[in-house]
């Protein structure tokens, strides 16, 4: 492994390696990226089912708001929430799932650091801090981090086929791949995605409860709030971009969790003319004890050469994520941020 792959944000390990070396730990932690959606909570639930077969003591440490579906998808996993039972005690082993990034890692810095020999990445974004650990699968080219999870935990357990894995294990990674897909009517759905899925399905996943998990549940406050965000919708550059947004304020006045703002921004998405997607939402941050600050989730459809790559949109303000969808901390500017980014978006990036 050369001194160059250890510090770029490459793939120095593969599914076959990586099972070998956990299965010979006694204990590992299991951590994703702040607020974990449904391919950040599959692939680590998932991973800790196989490894739990296979004999060895895994836990998944979550940070941030967490989802509502969270419980009902672990079931009688044991899962830790950073933010009420501090950071991880020790381990043989560590492994990050579905992100590489320090920005997305910042509630447990403190446990991952100097811990890097002891530590595996395994991600599908396109940029990351391979500083991190230089043991790393990158699978740029799948839709869900649950797709590689889900080959590592079939070479975990001895399996030949990711059909055959367990059900208990097949089901959150499914979800993570349904989630992370839009349930299947994302851009990133390719034959691939929906060939995992079918193994998944044919391991014994039902299809209709997982969904039902995720996308029947809201509680009365989300809706609220998405009809605050479309009521603040300003569209610009020629009704191609909207900017919404979501106040500290709305949070409290609708009684809605932080988690409950996923995925409203795709609701703009709809709209025929609309290239790209913007969601201010406010949110308290431990690591910012001034006051709230201000997060932008971005959106993009797929158009071909003419498509947005909101991914290196992101990344102009410290972000990262997927061409079709970004996210950023903008800091504690609020939501009139909104102002020099439609002004950015009104100046020909469109």
């Amino acid at each position: 492994m050369s001194a160059q792959d250890t510090a770029t944000w490459t793939t120095t390990t593969n599914a076959e390696k990586l099972a070998e070396w956990l299965k010979g730990a006694s204990s590992i932690t299991l951590l994703t990226h702040t607020k974990p959606d449904g391919d950040a909570a599959g692939s680590t639930l998932g991973l800790a089912r196989a490894l739990r077969i296979a004999g060895v003591d895994a836990t998944c440490w979550y940070a941030g708001a967490l989802p509502l579906w969270l419980e009902g998808l672990a079931c009688d996993t044991p899962f830790k929430h950073v933010d009420e039972d501090g950071l991880p005690g020790e381990s043989d082993l560590g492994v990050i799932c579905d992100t590489g990034s320090w920005s997305q890692l910042e509630p447990v810095r403190g446990w991952l650091q100097g811990r890097a020999d002891k530590l595996a990445i395994v991600d599908h974004h396109l940029h990351g801090d391979g500083e991190i650990t230089e043991r790393r699968w990158i699978s740029t080219e799948s839709a869900a981090v649950c797709q590689p999870v889900a080959s590592l935990c079939a070479h975990i357990l001895g399996k030949s086929a990711i059909s055959e894995l367990p059900v208990e294990v097949a089901s959150p990674l499914y979800f993570g791949i349904g989630t992370d897909t839009g349930w299947f009517r994302h851009s990133n759905v390719n034959a691939q995605v929906l060939d995992d899925a079918a193994d998944l399905l044919r391991a014994g996943v039902e299809h209709v409860k997982l969904y039902s998990l995720s996308e029947q549940r809201d509680r009365p406050s989300r809706l609220k709030l998405m009809a605050i965000a479309l009521s603040s919708a300003r569209f610009i550059a020629a009704d191609r971009a909207v900017i919404m947004g979501i106040g500290l304020a709305d949070l409290n006045s609708t009684k809605a969790l932080a988690s409950e703002t996923g995925g409203i921004v795709d609701q703009a998405m709809s709209i025929e003319s609309i290239r790209v997607g913007a969601l201010l939402t406010e949110v308290r941050d431990s690591n910012h004890s001034d006051g709230p600050v201000t997060k932008m989730s971005l959106r993009s459809k797929e158009l071909g050469e003419a498509s947005i790559d909101v991914n290196m949109l992101a990344q102009r303000f410290g972000g990262g994520g997927h061409a079709d969808a970004g996210l950023f901390l903008v800091g504690e500017r609020g939501l009139d941020l909104g102002e020099p980014l439609a002004q950015r978006f009104g100046g020909g990036s469109f």
